[in-house]
């Protein structure tokens, strides 16, 4: 394979790269669409404004479940092109894989506050705010 394992090893962190951008970028169109449904939801008007509601709240809580579950999946084919990349390191370059491992990693799946929890976690506060929504806008019409 001579020296084209280096490329094989850079497009791992390419793709690593990817996977991150890919949830941030869904992440953050889901926040900003349950922003604004709730939003816009909560100007809703007449008899039929608590029906309205939940069928709002339901789409809200959707589209929240599924942004928590493809946050951990980016997590998880993170961790595996980061995988590929320390194997390719120990198959082909050893004492670079050896100066690299000098400086302790911290362990992240102990970090509990690391980016992609903090999104999961703020998309469980949008999960909540649409649940308790259709009973803000009934007890604020009644």
């Amino acid at each position: 394979m001579s020296e084209h394992w280096i490329e094989v090893y850079k497009l791992q962190y390419e793709r690593i790269g990817q996977h991150e951008n890919q949830r941030l970028n869904f992440s953050n169109l889901v926040l900003v669409s349950s922003c604004a449904a709730l939003a816009l939801g909560a100007g809703l008007k007449g008899e039929q404004n608590f029906f309205s509601a939940c069928y709002l709240a339901l789409l809200v809580v959707a589209i929240n479940v599924v942004a928590i579950i493809h946050a951990g999946k980016a997590r998880f084919w993170v961790k595996f092109h980061q995988a590929k990349a320390r194997e390719l390191l120990r198959s082909y370059d050893t004492k670079l894989l050896s100066v690299l491992g000098r400086t302790p990693k911290p362990d992240s799946n102990k970090d509990y506050m690391r980016r992609p929890e903090l999104q999961k976690i703020l998309h469980g506060v949008f999960v909540i705010l649409a649940i308790m929504f259709p009973l803000i806008i009934h007890l604020g019409s009644a």
